[in-house]
């Protein structure tokens, strides 16, 4: 017989037994719950190896993240919109601490021809993060030569001004096909934020957008996403936390027509005026296009960043 200590009162066992065993003894949903043990959080992948013994404390605390309504009130002042004046885009954010704002690396950076014919990579020196409080300068925190925020499409972002709400990354293991999901963005170059609702399709592992050889864990969704939402959270209603980093829809060829709008423009002497125009035609009939499916970028990716970076406790 052993004596544990559970969320203050004193609670026997017959014998020793794992952490896992004992939480589905109590019945309880292992994905909805944050386990402390002797003051040490566990992470969910570690509740098998976790061996409880005598004079043991554990504190169980339960994550109810409500209705859509609730999730939606609870995260919306953590959601930001990032706008890049100098390269012309626009997109999502969210505040991960109080001066750390995740988005897309596509949305802070995009592709230009280079003289040798080959495709580079620009970087906005105009980033502004964009609240209910005020529009505030913003830089990107990763090395600009890193390939792992442009392969898995993430950008760390901070500014000097703390923001007083901020969101939780979820752990992509308690992610499940079926799962609910308000995704938070500004479709379209809103300037209010816009919510859709959505199901988690599916888990996958697929190649990256970016660079076809690199893969990545992403989680697909079933849901409205549109241009302008890259980089917003798709939140686990359950546990009100970040289930992925929207980062792309289906259907969408924005990509092939920023690159080919910029490769007009660096040699508008050799083509005809008329291309633009049809670019143009593409950009605007591409914004109704939605076959309803779309993903986000598990976050794993980034909460690695994050403590690379010594930002995640900031």
């Amino acid at each position: 017989m052993i004596t544990l200590t559970v969320n203050g009162e004193k609670r026997q066992l017959p014998a020793e037994t794992d952490l896992i065993s004992f939480l589905r003894e109590l019945d309880v949903d292992v994905r909805l719950v944050a386990v402390a043990h002797n003051g040490d959080v566990i992470p969910r992948k570690y509740h098998a190896s976790v061996r409880l013994r005598e004079g043991d404390t554990l504190e169980i605390v339960r994550m109810v993240g409500g209705g859509s309504r609730e999730v939606i009130e609870r995260a919306k002042e953590a959601v930001c919109r990032i706008a890049c004046g100098d390269i012309r885009t626009s997109g999502t954010g969210f505040f991960v601490t109080p001066e750390v704002v995740l988005t897309c690396d596509h949305v802070v950076a995009h592709e230009v021809p280079t003289s040798e014919g080959l495709v580079g990579r620009e970087f906005s020196r105009q980033i502004h993060v964009q609240t209910a409080l005020g529009s505030f300068p913003a830089s990107i925190a990763s090395s600009i030569d890193d390939t792992a925020p442009y392969f898995y499409d993430y950008a760390v972002l901070t500014i000097l001004t703390p923001h007083p709400v901020t969101l939780q990354l979820s752990d992509y293991d308690s992610i499940l096909a079926g799962d609910d999901l308000v995704i938070l963005g500004f479709p379209f170059g809103s300037e209010h934020l816009v919510a859709t609702r959505g199901m988690v399709a599916a888990k996958a592992r697929r190649p990256s957008h970016q660079n076809q050889i690199v893969s990545l864990d992403v989680v697909e969704i079933d849901g409205s996403i549109n241009v302008g939402q890259s980089g917003g959270p798709a939140i686990d209603i359950r546990t009100g936390h970040v289930a992925g980093l929207v980062s792309v829809r289906y259907g969408s060829i924005s990509a092939l027509t920023s690159r080919l709008r910029s490769r007009l423009k660096a040699e508008s002497q050799a083509w005809s005026p008329d291309l633009l125009e049809i670019v143009d035609i593409l950009e605007v009939s591409e914004r109704f296009l939605n076959p309803g499916l779309g993903f986000a970028v598990a976050t794993h990716y980034v909460r690695q960043e994050l403590q690379r970076l010594g930002l995640l406790g900031r």
